[in-house]
C-alpha cells in the first residue's frame, strides 16, 4: 500500500513537472512570436517618423539663467522615437547676435503679403515680425527663444549660440515708418 502511494506521489510530481515544462515551452513560444510582431510594428512605425540628422537650431523656454548660460527647456522632437536632451544649456558670448521678434503693423504686413503672392519673387513669404537687436540682459526666465548655431547640436546638452531670437509675445505692433 505504501508502495502504491509513493508511486502515485512520484507520478503526480512527474506530471506537474512535465506540465510546467511543457506549459513554459508553449507559453515562451507564443510570447516570443507576440513580441516579434510588436517589434515589427514598432520598426514599421519608426520608419514613418524620419529622423533629422543635422539640427542647427533649438527652440524652447528659458527656465534659468546663470552667468552667460541659458538653461532652456527644449521643445520636444516631432519624432517620438528620438531621445533628445530635454534641457539644453546655451552659452552666449559677445559674438552671439541677439534679436527680439516684434510684430509688424498689420497694414504693412498685408502690403508685403500682397506683393509676395502675385509675383512669387521670394522663396519665403514675408515674416509677420521684424528682428530688433537687443541685449542678453533683456532675456528673462520664461522667454521663448530660438537658439541658432553653426554646428550640429542634435544630441548636445550644451552648445554656443551664434544667434538667439527672443519672443516674449507678439502682440504690440512695431512702428515701421
Amino acid at each position: 500500500m505504501e508502495n502504491n502511494s509513493s508511486r502515485a506521489f512520484i507520478f503526480a510530481i512527474l506530471g506537474i513537472l512535465i506540465g510546467a515544462i511543457g506549459g513554459f515551452y508553449i507559453g515562451q513560444k507564443y510570447l516570443t512570436a507576440d513580441l516579434q510582431k510588436k517589434t515589427d510594428r514598432i520598426e514599421e512605425a519608426r520608419g514613418k517618423f524620419p529622423s533629422v540628422e543635422d539640427v542647427r537650431s533649438v527652440p524652447g523656454i528659458v527656465k534659468k539663467i546663470e552667468g552667460n548660460v541659458l538653461y532652456v527647456e527644449a521643445q520636444l522632437s516631432l519624432n517620438p522615437f528620438e531621445d533628445l536632451p530635454p534641457v539644453r544649456q546655451i552659452a552666449v558670448s559677445k559674438n552671439t547676435a541677439i534679436v527680439r521678434l516684434v510684430q509688424k503693423d498689420a497694414a504693412t504686413y498685408q502690403k508685403e503679403l500682397a506683393v509676395f503672392k502675385p509675383t512669387g519673387n521670394s522663396d519665403q513669404p514675408p515674416a509677420p515680425y521684424i528682428e530688433v537687436p537687443t541685449s542678453f540682459d533683456q532675456i528673462k526666465q520664461g522667454s521663448w527663444i530660438l537658439a541658432e548655431t553653426t554646428e550640429n547640436v542634435k544630441n548636445l546638452e550644451r552648445f554656443d549660440a551664434a544667434k538667439i531670437r527672443v519672443q516674449d509675445n507678439l502682440i504690440a505692433p512695431a512702428n515701421t515708418n
